[in-house]
């Protein structure tokens, strides 16, 4: 108490009240008993979480402390909780120390700490109050632990207790906030935080109260535009983890960890083995997510790196770079800031297994040393996580995108551990329902809710594209399945295996070519809309892709596809820009222009597509593209799908620019006369329909080829 004494809050007559009043209420519900993923030491389902008290018993004679195993089973080392009773929490904690250590309250015992966390549904705070029990020498070779904790105690000391926690043997770094209360010192390492990387909360530990509200846990994106977002919050976004998504990711994770508010390595690797990532990988995993060392885990921290895995999460711009990070630290096996020669072939083995390649001894070797070369690594030395990052977006470390990925979307696992009821998500008007003689909520309380609807209904965001990207029965999905269909043989033994018949490369086989139509005439109406809302140049920022004419050249596209992007435009870290000219002359004009306007459609940032001089009416009756959409789908339906593709090439843009240094463009350079700026591009009309008689400019973009 003396040290204490120096602190004037610990004298609060307001905490030291709060502690011994009676008639503390149970908090009501976070959301509805189910069978979750994640489950509580202390609570039995969601429902229950509550108000609890904690009793830290310490030796001031020889400054030791007193820590047992946690009732999980993970055997980390704690300090001995219990729920609040409604007389207080000081006859909670008297209550608690009888019980566990046969040890009663002599008025030497004070409250050291109380946590209050927002609650992400209830108006009312979470509560963890932590008492203070120091013991004389005398007393401490007396108490009788109970039989569930006997032979179990640990007596440890300061120096003891940072290096466990350094090891990972703490349930929680904030035990240490607690030893640094009573000794008058902070012991916990401070987090040196980066500016850009939104996790840390602003503890102080010498204080009595903590308070974690609303903005320490979540990430806001919504508010923002993109540019002033950090790369983590952007990551964030592009996982599809808006703040109501958050919020259950939230619930989940206290449930898991409160009363403490850091989840340790033993419960984040029992929740990574079951969403499916293998046993031997969750210690790598948990390396690459504490990136400030604790040996625990925020909620930010988690929420972030979680984001990061996500299977449907775009690896391109600042979420790629973030991603990129995460996979540093998960190959750094020594954790030394630098990858080694043998950090670089699990790098290999991780890229190799995820396109199902061979990974043997010899192909890994060969492989890792190809890779050493092209990053221009020298024998014996290693590379930096700059080193890294800038051999990634250089394109000259391939198929990053496919690893470091969960096998299982996370709401998607966890609406699969639910139970098959609709979850409730309660908004209370001014207070909860007050609890019922059993400890229960009274649901039949004069105060009821505002608003009770189900969680599916209420969790109505709209999804990402990349999320869509994936979906099998997405418009562009069809038309691109049907497309790698048309591009494939079909052998007789193969086919007739199926039922079916066998088929050339590049031809339709049994299926309907007006099928294929119908589809294509829905793709090209959203492609028109995209492409209106684009400007007339485009600005693009590296690295990017530039492809030229195709004329209806399939195979050409088929093998770009495989050199470029065999994992499609989505999950490669660039930007894809076509200078025009996609259809006559080449007999695959229609598959050619439904290729690229179905991941157009898809993802409109990923795929650029510029007006070539073929992309107008007049030149396709000249040349091949009318004749082939009529001789493909017949004379109304090969109309209708060559008027509506012309649709999407009247909005096309005429030019742009990369990183606004290179410009491109079909044609070639427009004299000065029409373009002094090159931001007058954008007054070409849209659409246009005619350019030759609507914009001199366009037509010169378009068609001025230097000689």
């Amino acid at each position: 108490m003396a040290i204490l004494e120096r602190y004037t809050l610990s004298k609060s007559k307001e905490f030291q009240n709060l502690a011994k009043n009676p008639g503390i209420v149970p908090l009501a519900p976070i959301i509805n008993p189910v069978t979750v993923i994640l489950s509580s030491w202390m609570f039995k389902s969601i429902y229950e979480v509550s108000d609890v008290v904690s009793a830290f018993l310490f030796c001031p004679d020889d400054n030791s402390y007193l820590l047992t195993p946690s009732d999980d089973g993970t055997n980390e080392l704690t300090i001995q909780s219990i729920k609040a009773r409604t007389d207080g929490w000081w006859f909670t904690a008297r209550r608690l120390v009888k019980e566990k250590f046969n040890h009663e309250f002599d008025d030497k015992e004070s409250l050291l700490k109380v946590y209050r966390f927002w609650n992400p549904v209830n108006p009312m705070f979470l509560n963890h109050a932590v008492f203070q029990v120091p013991l004389s020498q005398d007393k401490k070779k007396n108490i009788r632990p109970s039989s569930k904790i006997k032979g179990k105690l640990r007596w440890l000391s300061e120096s003891e207790i940072i290096r466990l926690t350094n090891e990972g043997s703490m349930r929680s770094p904030e035990i240490l906030d607690f030893v640094s209360a009573i000794s008058g010192k902070d012991v916990r390492p401070r987090i040196n935080k980066q500016d850009s990387w939104p996790v840390v909360i602003n503890y102080r530990p010498l204080e009595m109260l903590t308070e974690v509200l609303e903005n320490h846990f979540t990430v806001t994106t919504e508010a923002k535009g993109s540019s002033s977002l950090t790369p983590q919050e952007q990551l964030v976004q592009a996982a599809g983890f808006k703040k109501n998504v958050q919020t259950i990711i939230l619930q989940l994770f206290l449930f898991s960890c409160y009363p403490f508010m850091y989840m340790s390595k033993k419960i984040f690797t029992d929740m990574m083995v079951k969403i499916g990532w293998p046993q031997e990988q969750t210690s790598d995993l948990f390396r690459a997510a504490d990136v400030f060392g604790q040996n625990a885990l925020s909620f930010r921290d988690f929420l972030i790196f979680m984001a990061a895995v996500e299977p449907s999460t775009l690896h391109s711009g600042p979420p790629a770079e973030v991603r990129c990070l995460y996979m540093f630290r998960f190959l750094d096996a020594n954790n030394d800031g630098n990858l080694e020669y043998s950090e670089l072939r699990t790098l290999v083995l991780l890229l190799r297994s995820s396109k199902d390649m061979p990974v043997d001894q010899a192909t890994l070797i060969k492989e890792t040393d190809i890779m050493a070369r092209t990053i221009g690594l020298d024998p014996g030395t290693k590379l930096s996580l700059n080193g890294f990052v800038k051999a990634v977006g250089e394109l000259k470390i391939r198929g990053t995108s496919t690893i470091l990925r969960s096998a299982k979307n996370l709401l998607a696992y966890i609406k699969e551990k639910t139970d098959t009821k609709p979850l409730l998500v309660t908004e209370y008007s001014k207070s909860p329902p007050p609890a019922a003689p059993g400890g229960e909520p009274d649901t039949k309380s004069s105060a009821p809710p505002k608003e009770v609807v189900p969680l599916s209904a209420k969790l109505q965001f709209s999804r990402l594209l990349s999320v869509d990207s994936f979906h099998s029965k997405s418009l562009p999905n069809e038309l691109l399945t049907g497309l790698h269909y048309f591009c494939t043989p079909v052998a007789a033994g193969d086919a007739a295996k199926k039922g079916a018949r066998s088929k050339d490369a590049f031809t339709w086989g049994q299926i309907d070519p007006v099928a294929f139509g119908k589809v294509l005439l829905q793709i090209c109406a959203k492609a028109t809309e995209i492409c209106r809302r684009e400007s007339r140049l485009l600005e693009i920022q590296s690295p990017v892709f530039v492809l030229g004419d195709l004329h209806g050249n399939l195979p050409d596209l088929m093998c770009f596809e495989k050199v470029l992007w065999s994992l499609g435009p989505n999950l490669t870290p660039s930007t894809f820009l076509f200078l025009g000219d996609y259809v006559d002359r080449g007999p695959h004009g229609v598959e050619v222009v439904a290729y690229l306007l179905a991941y157009k459609v898809q993802n409109p940032t990923k795929l650029k597509l510029l007006r070539g001089n073929h992309e107008i009416r007049d030149i396709q009756e000249m040349f091949t593209f009318q004749k082939e959409c009529m001789t493909k789908f017949g004379n109304v339906m090969g109309k209708e799908v060559w008027e509506r593709v012309n649709d999407v090439f009247d909005s096309l843009p005429v030019a742009a620019t990369i990183d606004g240094r290179l410009f491109c463009c079909h044609g070639g350079i427009p004299p000065p006369w029409l373009c002094p700026v090159v931001s007058v591009i954008n007054s070409v009309p849209c659409p246009l329909n005619n350019p030759c008689q609507q914009s001199d400019l366009a037509w010169n973009l378009m068609w001025n080829d230097p000689i």
